[in-house]
């Protein structure tokens, strides 16, 4: 199984994650949680450190699309644009309910990250589907050569194009 990893600064979601390299593990079991701090800035080297920790998932504020399509491309998911205190944020994933309450400020609807078909809101896959949290990549498999091919698309509850309450 693949790990979760939590990007963080003085206990809340850090706000960018091209820069500063504090990540909250996700264990297996209760309080199995380990912490580790990234020493590469460079986005193919950054993909490799949480590859090396088994990282699957990334958790995350903003992020640059330079950087999200490096994690896309070593198979790692990007869970981004992600704000609040990192224990509640940890507690919501852990339970499935991480939801727009949860996106950066300005994000809530059709902003953040989504910017000519270049990110997609997709949900967190099979165990989040339905939370609408902007998911930046999940993997490279519909990407061309540098990801150009992406496209915008947006998950949810069903309430219409978005799936975010209230957009």
């Amino acid at each position: 199984m693949t790990r979760i990893a939590v990007h963080h600064w003085q206990h809340r979601i850090a706000p960018v994650f091209d820069i500063g390299g504090e990540i909250l593990v996700l264990g297996d079991g209760a309080g199995a949680h380990e912490e580790h701090l990234l020493q590469c800035s460079e986005p193919l080297h950054r993909a490799e450190e949480l590859c090396v920790l088994n990282v699957g998932t990334l958790i995350c504020g903003a992020i640059s699309r330079t950087m999200s399509e490096a994690l896309a491309a070593r198979g790692i998911t990007v869970v981004g644009f992600v704000a609040g205190d990192l224990e509640r944020v940890v507690a919501a994933w852990e339970h499935g309910r991480l939801d727009e309450s949860f996106a950066m400020p300005g994000c809530r609807g059709a902003g953040c990250g989504r910017g000519a078909g270049e990110s997609r809101a997709a949900g967190f896959g099979p165990r989040h589907a339905e939370s609408p949290v902007l998911v930046v990549s999940e993997d490279a498999s519909d990407a061309g050569p540098g990801g150009q091919r992406r496209r915008a698309r947006r998950g949810g509850r069903g309430q219409g194009g978005s799936g975010l309450p209230g957009a």
